[in-house]
């Protein structure tokens, strides 16, 4: 029996053309089937309820995908902050915080990888 992949957002800049649906996103090769892709205007800047909602709206995995480390309008420290909290929400409420990985400023190709990455840390989840 073939396994199902896990259905996986990405979220990415609204206003970067790398990260965006222009013609620099189609040049750079689509997403993994089963793969969302949901624009933010700022994915270093991510509210943890709302990835809690994505999870909430049945994706099994949430990919933050960002501008570069020290950029942006939040800094690497107020990121990494969130990450903590939204980590230990997802324990809190019994979900493995394995479902949420990060990724700043990739080329789309490391994104497709990384959407695979999630997918295999998925896997060893026992109860998605």
């Amino acid at each position: 029996m073939k396994e199902t992949a896990h259905h996986i957002a990405v979220c990415t800049c609204d206003g970067c053309p790398e990260m965006g649906t222009g013609p620099a996103r189609f040049r750079l090769g689509p997403l993994p089937a089963g793969a969302t892709l949901v624009r933010t205007p700022c994915p270093r800047a991510f509210e943890p309820k709302r990835i809690l909602e994505l999870l909430l709206e049945g994706v099994e995995g949430v990919l933050i995908v960002g501008c570069a480390e020290g950029s942006g309008i939040v800094s690497d420290y107020e990121v990494e902050e969130r990450l903590k909290v939204l980590r230990c929400l997802l324990r809190q409420v019994g979900l493995a915080d394995v479902r949420i990985a990060s990724e700043w400023m990739p080329r789309w190709g490391d994104v497709a990888r990384r959407v695979e990455d999630l997918r295999a840390a998925l896997s060893g989840v026992s109860s998605l």
